[in-house]
């Protein structure tokens, strides 16, 4: 590359006559450049970005007290839905907005009770029928986005249901929210471990026999 340089610079100078300066040696570099550029065909190739997918697994999607509800009245359709309320908001019959969408916002919105415990979801039943903590209008679901209020309405259906129908309602909000378990998760009752037999083949000592004080004697 030396030697090409002072050649050039030779004849620069024989027909330019004047000297290779600077600029001379910066318009071979350039020209190397883009020779080894475009005769040997390199380019950079964009890489595709790698895009990132947002679809959830089926068993991470939230479910709403409108879409359990939902799952109870197929398991349950002889429970009033009570669904003919007028939204506040848009003047419209709102009918997701059921007796048990309802009880459920109660139970897990207002109350703050955990939703895998049937004591709790009695204990929610319970408010309902009178027996346990008082419920106000004020705060029971629809109150402000229902042009009327279904506390009163609610609590009755609540109190219509009989005892079998209740504790069948427990039953199924709990396997609903609470997911059933694998079987490798299952505790299984391992067998008794048997104790191993005893070195000690002592056998019990007897009491002496009447008279056997005798025996010893000369």
């Amino acid at each position: 590359m030396t030697r090409l340089l002072k050649n050039f610079s030779r004849w620069y100078r024989l027909f330019c006559g004047t000297s290779f300066n600077v600029f001379g040696y910066g318009a071979i570099a350039l020209i190397t450049f883009f020779g080894v550029h475009f005769v040997h065909g390199e380019k950079i190739i964009e890489q595709p970005s790698a895009s990132l997918s947002w679809n959830a697994p089926a068993f991470a999607q939230r479910f709403t007290p409108e879409t359990i509800a939902q799952q109870i009245y197929e398991q349950m359709p002889e429970i009033p839905k009570n669904n003919q309320y007028i939204s506040s908001n848009t003047g419209e019959v709102m009918p997701q907005h059921t007796l048990i969408s309802r009880f459920i916002r109660y139970h897990e919105y207002i109350k703050s009770r955990p939703v895998v415990f049937r004591l709790d979801w009695k204990l929610t039943l319970a408010d309902y029928l009178g027996y346990n903590e008082t419920m106000t209008q004020e705060r029971y679901p629809g109150f402000s986005t229902l042009t009327e209020n279904p506390f009163t309405e609610d609590r009755e259906l609540i109190k219509s249901l009989t005892r079998n129908q209740r504790n069948q309602l427990v039953d199924l909000l709990v396997s609903v929210y609470q997911p059933p378990t694998s079987p490798s998760e299952e505790i299984t009752d391992s067998p008794p471990i048997e104790n191993p037999p005893s070195d000690n083949n002592n056998t019990p000592s007897t009491l002496p026999r009447r008279g056997g004080a005798n025996l010893l004697m000369p």
